[in-house]
Parts: structure tokens; sequence; C-alpha cells
């Protein structure tokens, strides 16, 4: 993924997205949604342009093909925009001949929501080692494709054998609790799965171990050590108070693996979701500011 940097108004933040296009290429594809209540989506769909310039990090990321370990062939369980780093593993097999078979399952909720599906379509009636299947959970009157979840079921029809495949899983936070559920009733081990964290949960109140007593519309108050203090939702991340009240800080993946925007907390508590905090950081205080969430007045080091 690339994180792209961007200043709204007042409020300088950053986003990563995947990278969607092929190793090799001269260019970066990435992309994005629009979320209609979202706050950098509808600033790109309303300003990028032919011309217009970006700061960008340069590509970072752990969640990638590694053809020595993934011996056996890829099985891509994407659901929703989990798909984008798949087809840039897609694309590159494409451009390289099909050197690794690829069995992809994809979900999504609307089949006019489906990202790529006229490419993948194309791509897996011309390619006999690309296998696809389409999966809609909510579909439209008449709609004779699969449907439900991304589940066992689907999975086996696609995959067969499961022996010595590598499973990469993409999607919303919801789906990775599923998806993991399904793969262990086919017997397919932990360690030949690897999943992708992509961004914040986009209702943190519905998270494993939310307090439940803890009313959504609640607001605290954040006092950064040697500047001032500021009120912020506690369904909002940490990150992006800090960012939307003056105090930009340092960020990449936005999905709490880098460890780039990690903060120490002095006073208070904290509700972390996917976070990959290393254990010594725990130990001092320190969380991932893109995946905590303010349960109480806080004090915060940056």
């Amino acid at each position: 993924y690339i994180s792209l940097a961007f200043t709204i108004g007042q409020v300088s933040t950053t986003r990563a997205y995947s990278i969607s296009s092929a190793p090799g290429v001269d260019h970066l594809d990435i992309t994005v949604r629009l979320k209609s209540d979202g706050f950098v989506s509808p600033f790109l769909f309303e300003h990028a342009a032919v011309g217009w310039e970006v700061t960008s990090g340069g590509p970072t990321g752990s969640f990638v093909h590694e053809p020595l370990i993934d011996r056996g062939g890829l099985v891509l369980l994407a659901g929703g925009s989990g798909i984008t780093p798949f087809m840039s593993m897609i694309r590159h097999e494409a451009r390289s001949g099909w050197q690794h078979p690829i069995d992809l399952v994809y979900g999504s909720r609307h089949a006019e929501d489906v990202i790529f599906g006229d490419e993948l379509e194309a791509l897996a009636a011309d390619q006999s080692r690309l296998r696809y299947r389409l999966v809609i959970s909510e579909p439209s009157a008449g709609y004779d494709g699969q449907v439900g979840l991304v589940d066992a079921e689907h999975i086996a029809a696609v995959v067969g054998d499961v022996a010595q495949r590598t499973f990469l899983v993409c999607g919303p936070a919801r789906m990775y609790q599923h998806a993991l559920a399904e793969l262990a009733k086919l017997g397919v081990f932990a360690h030949k799965i690897r999943r992708e964290l992509y961004g914040p949960p986009s209702d943190v109140t519905r998270e494993p171990g939310w307090p439940t007593q803890l009313s959504s519309t609640a607001r605290v108050r954040v006092q950064v050590a040697g500047a001032h203090s500021f009120t912020a939702a506690v369904t909002e991340p940490l990150l992006n108070s800090l960012e939307r009240h003056g105090f930009p800080h340092r960020s990449s993946c936005r999905s709490g693996e880098c460890a780039d925007c990690r903060v120490r907390i002095v006073r208070g508590r904290t509700f972390e979701a996917a976070s990959c905090v290393r254990q010594s950081d725990r130990a001092h205080g320190y969380v991932h500011a893109c995946v905590s969430y303010p349960l109480e007045d806080l004090v915060v080091e940056l």
C-alpha cells in the first residue's frame, strides 16, 4: 500500500490505499470507494483530476505473495473493497504467464458494488489457472449467481483440496472472524492463513470487548502533554481526533499494524481494535492511535 498525505481545510491527515496495479508497470493504481459520510474520500472524488499533485509515502506492507513460501498456490478470500490488493497479485500473474494458480472467492453485498468484476470474469474465462467465484450476500430480485456469505461450502467448491494451499483474507474487519471459522471447518491450519488489516472498524461499538455501558455519543477530554486539550468522541480513532484538533502525527497503515502512529497514554484508558502493539510498547503505555479509542479523559504524550 501507499500512504497519501492531504490537507483538507485546516486538517492535515493521511490515508493508506492498497496498490491494485501489477508490479513493474510505470504507474501505481489505487482504488478509492466513496464513503458519503467520510472525510477524505468525498474530498478526493471532488478534487482529484489529471495534473493534481499529492504527497505519497513509499510502497510498504507485508501482505504480499511470497512464492518461496506459498508453493501450493494462493486462495484469495476478498470482501468488498478488500479485492484491491488481490488485483495487484492477479494482474502480476497475468503479466508473468500464470506461474502460480490462484483461486478467488469474492464476497459483496450487492452485485452492482462489485469492483473489477468484468476484468475478473474475462481473466477467469481466458485462463484456467484462475478460478473465480462471486458470492452476493444481499441479491436483488432475479439474481441467479451464488448467494450468501463466503463460507466453507463456497470455498470448498472452488478450491477442493485445501492441503498445501496458502489462504489470504482481506475485507471488512467483521469478515475476519467469520472467514477464520469457516477455514477451520475445512481443516486449514492457522499458519497457512494470512490476513490484511484494512483500516479501523466502521462501527467500533460492534467490536468484541467494546464496553456496552458506554454511550456511543459520549465525549471525553484529551490533554496533549505540553500543549492544549480538546474534546473527542469515543467512537472516533484517537489519531483522527488528534489531526482534527491541530496535532498532525506520523502515520502510515492506519490499521494498527505498522506502529508509525504510536503514542503514549500517560493517564486514562483506551479501547484497541485490531492493534498489533509490541509487548515492550504495551508495557510502557504505548498504543497505536489509528485504532485506539478514548474511553475516558486522557493525557497523551506524542
